[in-house]
Parts: structure tokens; C-alpha cells; sequence
């Protein structure tokens, strides 16, 4: 919705969110039409929920979005096990501060010699593409990351992030939950949350790291504090560390060590969502 005259837009430091019941439209052409009403008078960052939406509704809305230039910048989601249409309209720097953070980890590696020029060459890294799900249990979904890894001849990213303030964070959890369950070949699922601290202008951040356990099952296996930062001692000990095998998948190239690890040092994130939050007039908890 458009911000009314007299009245404060957000400022993206937390996410608006609108949820409606399918079964209040008569069908997913009534649906499309609401959903573009909503998006064509968005002026902010926000979030627009469906709930109940069958695979066929969420098929048809979502393309109709695809092909609708007038919408603007989205990034459109559909879990068919929670049977949930979920649309962020216009992200904010915080959400793709992490994008410049793999990108800088990834050429780290390369200038260091642990990743040859041809597995260099090999990585495509990407936010907001369409990965959809044609078979399994979560078959029907769709899902646009936040950051998605790809290897070369495989179908899904090995690994990938999911971002998103405090009012997003049972979504980002279904997520994981559609990238781990639903594709074995997403390895590792990042989860970066953030949240502003009441009635300042300040923000505080965390990380979860998602793998499968030795029974398959999506299990939290490292968790981080962003914002506040720790002392600095602390802080520069904090990682993600992603093994070659986890980072390759079945396009792991042959010869190579698959248990070699690669460092994501969260001090790195840390300047790069401090500059993101800087842009928004927001400081670091």
C-alpha cells in the first residue's frame, strides 16, 4: 500500500507484513489481481503473505507476477507444504549486504590457492533466480534465495542464505527447511536475522548455520551474535567454515580434498551490514 499523505513511511528497519487467507478470493485470478493492486501502490519495503494456496493458485499467480513489469523489484516465494505465497517487495541494502560478504570470502580463497581457477570458474553465486521443485515432498515450490551457490550440472544451489528482519523469521525457517528437505543437494543453509532495538536507531544481528544431521533431518549446528559484536579477541575467531565437499556436492572436482574447509569470517560481514545499515541511517548494536 502507497504511504498516505501526513503519514511516515517505514524505513525499512523492519518488515510490514500482510496476510490474507486464500479462501477469501474466489479464484487465483481474484488473488493475482489483489496481490498486483497491493504491489502496484507499494512505495516501501514490505511483505505480502497468502495462506491456504493450493500449488495450482500459486502457479498461476506467481507467473503472472513474472510477467508483470509494472510490479517492480520482488522477490516471490511458494512453499507447498506450509501452502504459503509470500512476496518482499523492494529488499533494503541489510537483505544483500551478505552477497558482497561471500563474494569477498570467495575471492579470498582464490587469491590464497585453495580454490584452483577452474573451481573458481566453476561457482556462480546469485540472489532472486527461480529454483523450482518438480518432484519430492515440496514439489510445486518455488523459491527465489537470497543468495543461492551453484556448481556447474547440478540442479539446486549447494549452499545458500536466507536473510530477512525479525517479522520474517518463521518464513526463513520454512525455507530451510524447502532447501535441506527438499533438494539433496543444498548442503548448508545460512539464516541471518536482524532486528532493531526499540526506539533507537540501532540493530542487533544473529546467524544460524542449518546442516542435515546423521539422520537427514535439518538440524541448527552453529549459531553467532552479529550485532553487538563480541570483544574483539572473540570476533576474530568467529567463522562459518564450509568444506569443499559441502561447498561442491556431487561437482566436486576430481583430485581434490574434499575435506579442505573454506573460512566465511563473520568480522567481514560485520563491515559490510555495518555500511548496509549506515545507507538506511542505522548504526550496529
Amino acid at each position: 500500500m502507497a504511504t498516505a499523505p501526513g503519514q511516515t513511511k517505514p524505513d525499512g528497519s523492519y518488515t510490514p507484513v500482510q496476510s490474507f487467507p486464500s479462501s477469501a478470493f474466489t479464484d487465483e485470478k481474484a488473488l493475482y489481481q489483489h496481490a498486483q493492486n497491493i504491489l502496484l501502490a507499494s512505495d516501501f519495503h514490505q511483505e505480502i503473505v497468502y495462506t491456504g494456496v493450493t500449488s495450482q493458485w500459486a502457479d498461476t499467480v506467481l507467473s503472472k507476477l513474472d510477467e508483470d513489469p509494472d510490479v517492480g523489484y520482488l522477490r516471490k516465494h511458494y512453499n507447498s507444504v506450509t501452502k504459503t505465497v509470500w512476496i518482499r517487495t523492494m529488499p533494503t541494502t541489510i537483505h544483500d549486504c551478505h552477497q558482497r560478504w561471500f563474494e569477498q570470502s570467495e575471492k579470498a580463497w582464490y587469491i590464497a590457492g585453495q580454490l584452483t581457477q577452474a573451481e573458481f570458474v566453476n561457482i556462480t553465486h546469485y540472489a532472486g533466480t527461480t529454483t523450482e521443485w518438480i518432484g519430492g515432498p515440496y514439489a510445486g515450490s518455488r523459491k527465489e534465495p537470497d543468495l543461492g551457490v551453484q556448481v556447474d550440472n547440478l540442479s539446486y544451489p549447494t549452499f545458500v542464505i536466507e536473510t530477512g528482519w525479525s517479522e520474517s523469521l518463521a518464513r526463513l525457517r520454512d525455507d530451510m527447511n524447502l532447501w535441506l528437505v527438499g533438494s539433496s543437494e543444498t548442503n548448508i543453509v545460512i539464516i541471518l536475522k536482524w532486528r532493531r532495538v526499540a526506539n533507537t536507531i540501532q540493530v542487533k544481528g544473529d546467524l544460524e548455520v542449518y546442516r542435515r544431521d546423521r539422520n537427514g533431518i535439518p538440524s541448527l549446528q552453529q549459531s553467532e551474535v552479529i550485532f553487538p559484536a563480541p570483544p574483539q579477541a572473540q570476533a576474530q575467531l568467529q567463522q562459518v567454515l564450509v568444506s569443499r565437499r559441502e561447498l561442491f556436492g556431487r561437482g566436486i572436482f576430481q583430485g581434490s580434498n574434499a575435506n579442505d574447509v573454506f573460512s566465511l569470517p563473520l568480522d567481514e560481514l560485520r563491515t559490510v551490514a555495518t555500511e548496509a545499515l549506515a545507507r538506511m541511517r542505522l548504526l550496529p548494536a
